[in-house]
């Protein structure tokens, strides 16, 4: 455990008034987060392999809420984050925009400039000693950790927009009730096409959770088209179990041209990373519709 005494404060264990400043690791996890017992650990990044846009965020997901001071940079021109993104043969960490979503579970980077696109550029998602969580258990790591690597050399042909990341992913379980879901695309999706029709929660029954979709994070006062969120008006019931439900129905946002029949339908649902993670139980492939299972902590 971890303190901070100022001068003038007297520790009543001790004589005298002490004087030391120690750092705290201590942060309240938010309304939506969690803390648990032991190690913080990884459940899953993206991208992993091949075939990505050069506008393609960052994803790395965590084991509980995580103290976000420990892991962003100290401002936005430093290159002291904990968890960075380079080119691999290395170690200077790319300029990216730091957020914290999912309760402090979801770190998103996103790099502030395109990424190279070649068959031979590849890049590296490298976790560093010092990331802690929010009661201040420090991730395993002596030197550091290479979580993903991928190469953005998606055609430029290609304007087709993939979900890269759902949050909470398919099927896991001990999901807190009040929970969000946050869906990640490739590309800019069309805000105006992610409606409750095409981007929907339901129980196991099909009743329609009520709730609201928004985009959780911004650049230079834009909401990011990339990042939709689910917020339910209510909490989730520990008895039932939920489903997100997200349809071809969203097109493209405009960052390639239109083809001559107008927006572009997103491709829902693939995800070309390699290997599972923890809790992960099932690969989703499907090209129409996404659908992703949540079971609730019951509390």
């Amino acid at each position: 455990f971890f303190f901070q005494a100022e001068d003038g404060i007297r520790d009543h264990c001790v004589t005298g008034v002490q004087t030391c400043a120690l750092p705290i690791y201590i942060q309240v996890p938010p309304s939506t987060g969690d803390f648990r017992t032991g190690r913080p650990t990884v459940k899953a990044t993206y991208p992993k392999a091949t075939g990505w846009p050069t506008t393609v965020p960052i994803v790395v997901e965590f084991s509980e809420s995580m103290n976000t001071a420990s892991i962003a940079p100290t401002s936005l021109t430093a290159n002291d984050g904990k968890v960075i993104l380079r080119l691999k043969g290395t170690t200077q960490p790319l300029p990216a925009v730091y957020d914290f979503l999912g309760g402090g579970r979801l770190l998103i980077l996103r790099p502030t400039a395109p990424l190279q696109s070649t068959n031979t550029t590849s890049y590296e998602v490298v976790i560093l000693p010092g990331v802690r969580d929010t009661d201040g258990e420090q991730y395993q790591v002596t030197t550091e950790e290479i979580l993903a690597e991928f190469t953005p050399n998606a055609p430029t042909t290609e304007n087709d927009g993939k979900i890269l990341a759902i949050y909470p992913r398919d099927t896991v379980r001990d999901v807190p009730r009040n929970t969000q879901y946050i869906a990640v695309f490739t590309r800019p999706a069309n805000a105006s096409t992610v409606t409750a029709q095409s981007f929907k929660v339901s129980d196991g029954s099909g009743t329609v959770v009520a709730g609201t979709i928004t985009q959780p994070l911004s650049s230079l006062n834009v909401a990011d088209p990339r990042i939709f969120q689910f917020d339910a008006a209510s909490l989730y019931d520990a008895s039932l179990s939920y489903q997100l439900s997200v349809t071809n129905a969203i097109t493209d946002g405009g960052d390639a041209p239109p083809s001559r029949h107008g927006s572009r339908p997103l491709i829902c649902g693939e995800r070309r990373q390699q290997g599972r993670s923890e809790e992960h139980t099932s690969e989703l492939q499907s090209h129409s519709d996404l659908v992703c299972r949540l079971l609730l902590e019951k509390k």
